[in-house]
């Protein structure tokens, strides 16, 4: 899974995003790792789409975000590395962005 979705170009649509995220293989680290490679960062700084996030997209990384916060991805040990600079969380952080999508998984 890990590899087919690293080099996915998710301007071709979300089905091989979607088909990851509802195996019961997926976990934590491989939907926050699907969520940042298809613009977490823009999403989690301008959730409405002012940006130009089309209406495919704000769909798909809305609800993903929601499945995230609610628990919906189990953690199974497998490591993520946000990959966010300190000054890109910290900013997301006074935004009040939930932790988990602040703080590696070791």
């Amino acid at each position: 899974m890990t590899e087919s979705i690293r080099d996915y170009d998710f301007s071709d649509g979300f089905v091989l995003a979607e088909k990851i995220l509802t195996s019961p293989l997926c976990d934590l680290a491989m939907a926050l790792k699907i969520f940042y490679l298809a613009n977490g960062y823009e999403f989690l700084k301008d959730p409405t789409g002012h940006e130009g996030g089309d209406a495919r997209w704000l769909f798909f990384m809305s609800t993903l975000k929601k499945d995230i916060e609610s628990g919906a991805f189990k953690n199974e040990g497998r490591a993520f590395r946000v990959p966010l600079t300190r000054n890109q969380k910290a900013g997301l952080k006074k935004m009040r962005i939930r932790d988990i999508f602040l703080t590696d998984i070791e």
